[in-house]
């Protein structure tokens, strides 16, 4: 947090609001502060990145003792889910097909994880694997969607007992996919399987725009 004297500033234009407690205020420079009445003043966007980091919630977050770079990880979140028409009756209250979503910084590359679980453990007859290098894409109600790179093959681990199958890809983030992701909510994930693609809607449209601020 970063805080500067009242003294120090020489002038100020004043914007939007007064209260008892605050004042939003314009330095010469150009920056952005919030007054206080004990003499005081913060910088606004060290105060939204404050705010931002007390909403971003991760497994890891340390420093690499060798190469002293960051690595994150965030806590999983549900990301999509979905159930074909023709099985909407053997799963009237449950998703057929459930994902979710985690993201990691490692040094200064970033990743996003998905992992599905299918409910069926015929999954591979249906829908083949997951290839390395083949597109991922996430739609949205308007414009271009974003187009991601699978960085490993699946074939996806059947659970014959219990009769379900689990995928689990990674791609990686490049800042011009961190920036269109970041731009409007998500509608539709499409996996391109070896037996053609999966539409699966999104049940958590603002993920990308809540958490990738995180790994940034």
């Amino acid at each position: 947090m970063v805080f500067f004297r009242i003294g120090i500033i020489l002038s100020l234009t004043f914007i939007i609001s007064i209260s008892c407690a605050q004042i939003e205020a314009t330095t010469d420079d150009g920056k952005k502060v919030i007054l206080f009445n004990n003499g005081q003043c913060e910088a606004i966007d060290d105060k939204k990145q404050k705010e931002s980091d007390d909403s971003c919630h991760f497994i890891v977050d340390k420093i690499d003792s060798i190469s002293g770079l960051p690595i994150q990880i965030t806590d999983k979140d549900s990301l999509f889910a979905f159930t074909p028409p023709n099985l909407l009756e053997e799963f009237p209250t449950e998703k057929f097909i459930t994902g979710e979503a985690y993201l990691t910084r490692i040094q200064d590359k970033r990743y996003v994880f998905f992992k599905f679980k299918v409910k069926t453990s015929q999954s591979f007859h249906k829908y083949g694997t997951l290839e390395k290098g083949r597109q991922l894409l996430i739609l949205f109600e308007q414009g271009a969607p974003v187009s991601l790179r699978l960085n490993s093959s699946h074939i996806g681990h059947a659970n014959y007992e219990e009769d379900y199958t689990i995928y689990m890809v990674d791609c990686e983030l490049p800042p011009s996919k961190i920036a269109q992701l970041m731009k409007q909510a998500a509608k539709t994930i499409r996996f391109n399987f070896s037996k053609g693609y999966q539409d699966y809607t999104i049940t958590n449209p603002k993920y990308f725009i809540n958490n990738l601020s995180c790994i940034k």
